[in-house]
């Protein structure tokens, strides 16, 4: 029995939705870049502190949340109580997973332009975190060595997004 309808039609509409969804997935991504470097562009200026040394401590810190979260999360989740806020966490979690290539091409361009001794707009600071953003996806496609190196990135971001946060006040004081 023969379909009226060709295979290629449908594998064309397939090979065009992905098109519109990897289009639309990079657009709303630059828009969230303009967000967040517009919204925390001293926060992610001051975290950069924590790579000056080292890297070794953020990319700890980040494997640390990938490992450590989701397994106290479960652990929420098997009682009573904590099941509404392990929920909420895991949603959280997953959130972040979803963002972390944003967040790590924005570290990328902060770090780039600290190494460079810049002082970029935020406009510009924005346009090569688009760049880096765009950088990263397609390094995650490359087999292995790609999304080993993106992956890094990713897990790098996460881990200087912790220490800046939980850093003590009067270390802000002395680096500001």
């Amino acid at each position: 029995l023969a379909s009226r309808y060709n295979d290629m039609h449908w594998r064309s509409a397939f090979g065009m939705s992905f098109l519109a969804f990897m289009v639309f997935r990079i657009f709303s991504s630059a828009l969230l870049i303009v967000l967040l470097v517009w919204a925390f562009n001293e926060f992610f200026k001051r975290s950069l502190h924590s790579i000056q040394t080292s890297l070794a401590q953020p990319l700890g810190y980040g494997l640390l949340y990938l490992v450590a979260v989701p397994i106290l999360l479960a652990i929420a989740f098997i009682s009573i109580v904590g099941i509404p806020a392990a929920l909420i966490g895991f949603n959280i979690y997953g959130l972040s997973l979803i963002l972390g290539h944003v967040l790590g091409a924005i570290l990328l361009t902060y770090w780039i332009e600290g190494g460079r001794r810049a002082d970029w707009t935020k406009g510009r600071i924005m346009l090569i975190s688009v760049g880096n953003y765009l950088l990263l996806k397609l390094l995650s496609f490359v087999p292995f060595l790609g999304w080993l190196i993106s992956s890094l990135v990713v897990v790098t971001a996460f881990g200087i997004i912790l220490l800046e946060i939980f850093r003590k006040e009067d270390e802000i004081e002395t680096i500001a």
